[in-house]
């Protein structure tokens, strides 16, 4: 990161640390809807921004001809940040119960028939190996992911516990998105459900949540694949940092 973006990340994380909390809640239900649709896009969905925002806004999309399911996981989006929010204010652990449940919630009706015929179904660990389309691992070995996964969960949740800091939360969320796509729990949905509790560990230490962009889907994709190599988590912190810049530079007042 330059000089002039890295001076752009603290002042961001600045003035989020001044911000009245009334005034934080509508800067995040705005950023709402630019997350779920890039997340979602992330995923090769066909959805347009402008049916995005009826979904929010509305409720309801008009004239959509696309993948059922595209909408379905966006419209999906919505309701798992929702959710995220009222565990955020009740402090809710980051455990297995937590995220079996955001799993349910982001890949609800997403699932194909082949993967409900093969007994996967959202809200519980893969059965089957699955090649990650994005970077062509299969992740943990099925019998290893419940075990690996609620370590993972443990050694995030005693972060949380601690007096952490944002900038510290930064290297948390980093560590947790990436191992959690590394053990790969789910047949569908591991990327989202790596997203939307990467925000949750920001926001829990007053972090600004971030956007990981579509046109940036290349950048993360191989960030991933590399941490997987190298262990080395400096280079997706510095992805997550300019993100952050770009979530957020243009609402700084």
């Amino acid at each position: 990161m330059s000089h002039r973006k890295a001076q752009s990340y603290e002042s961001i994380l600045a003035w989020w640390e001044a911000l009245p909390g009334a005034t934080k809640a509508v800067e995040i239900e705005d950023f709402a809807l630019e997350f779920g649709y890039n997340s979602t896009k992330l995923e090769r969905s066909d959805v347009h921004y402008e049916e995005a925002r009826e979904i929010y806004e509305e409720g309801t999309v008009t004239a959509y001809t696309g993948d059922v399911r595209s909408i379905t996981s966006l419209a999906n989006q919505q309701v798992a940040f929702d959710w995220m929010l009222r565990q955020l204010s009740r402090k809710t652990p980051v455990d297995e119960t937590f995220l079996l449940k955001m799993h349910s919630l982001v890949a609800g009706g997403t699932f194909s028939r082949r993967q409900l015929a093969d007994g996967e179904f959202p809200g519980t660990y893969k059965r089957s190996d699955y090649i990650v389309r994005e970077t062509h691992e299969v992740g943990a070995p099925v019998e290893e992911c419940p075990r690996l996964t609620r370590d993972l969960l443990k050694e995030i949740d005693d972060e949380l516990r601690a007096q952490i800091t944002p900038t510290r939360a930064l290297t948390v969320a980093a560590y947790l998105h990436n191992q959690l796509v590394s053990i790969h729990p789910f047949s569908e949905g591991t990327g989202r459900v790596a997203r939307e509790l990467s925000n949750y560990v920001l926001l829990w230490a007053d972090h600004p949540p971030i956007i990981i962009y579509k046109d940036d889907k290349d950048e993360y994709f191989a960030e991933l694949e590399a941490f997987d190599e190298t262990g080395d988590l400096e280079p997706f912190k510095e992805f997550l940092r300019k993100e952050t810049v770009e979530s957020w530079s243009s609402r700084v007042r």
